[in-house]
């Protein structure tokens, strides 16, 4: 089964939820939530936890790495920027949609 990248982005902000760990991160103010599963670290950064992608611009941005890889990156206003047409057909997806 293929995912879209909505579909991706809500499962990490359902994990985050559940697992939340926040960390600093280096070189800017505020924090993101990381969240450690298997082979995976997620990290979710909201507009209300201080991150500003650029002065005074802040956003929503979710990343997974694998064995220290970004497989996975999305930088949105909101849901509605996100693509829920195109699936994402690799290998980590099917892994990381069975994470609970």
């Amino acid at each position: 089964m293929d995912y879209t990248e909505l579909a991706i982005v809500e499962k990490i902000v359902e994990l985050s939820d559940k697992y939340r760990k926040l960390e600093s991160i280096q070189g800017m103010p505020g924090h993101a939530q990381v969240t450690e599963i298997n082979d995976f670290k997620i990290t979710y950064i909201s507009p209300f936890s201080g991150v500003e992608v650029l002065p005074g611009i802040k956003h929503y941005i979710v990343s997974i790495w694998t064995k220290n890889k970004k497989i996975f990156n999305c930088d949105y206003k909101g849901l509605d920027d996100i693509n829920n047409k195109k699936p994402i057909a690799k290998d980590w997806v099917i892994k990381f949609m069975r994470l609970n």
